[in-house]
């Protein structure tokens, strides 16, 4: 006997909604996921994220055939620790000013701290047969 299964992707946007699962099961009534192979892709925000039960969404599916995946892609806040300086930019020396100043090191403990960066940075540089990097610009602080 052979059988036919249909294959149904549902993407469900939730990340304007107040109620995700409300929108996600009213989703799901509106497609005929009978017999079908289901692909679930959820797009929420991280505040949405722990809103999500998926009990609830596996029991809506539950006349699919099979349930490939559900799929939580979680827009997370992106962090930005080094003000308007991309990463790429700066020195190793640089970050590590900058990490020292977010983590209010003591300013003679930094001191300490990035003498021993610098001559660190020599010594693999030197075993490295490197030439000095060139100096590049200073991050706004």
């Amino acid at each position: 006997m052979l059988r036919l299964l249909i294959s149904t992707w549902v993407p469900s946007d939730t990340t304007t909604s107040e109620d995700p699962m409300t929108q996600i099961l009213d989703e799901l009534d509106e497609h005929n996921v009978d017999g079908a192979v289901v692909r679930l892709i959820i797009k929420a925000t991280e505040a949405q994220e722990i809103l999500l039960d998926d009990k609830p969404i596996r029991q809506a599916l539950r006349n699919a055939s099979y349930i490939a995946s559900i799929i939580r892609d979680v827009e997370r806040a992106q962090r930005h620790r080094l003000g308007n300086v991309s990463a790429e930019e700066l020195t190793p020396q640089q970050v590590l000013d900058l990490y020292l100043d977010l983590k209010e090191t003591p300013a003679e403990r930094k001191t300490e701290l990035l003498r021993y960066a610098e001559a660190l940075g020599c010594s693999i540089r030197i075993a490295l047969g490197e030439p000095d990097p060139p100096k590049r610009r200073r991050a706004a602080g």
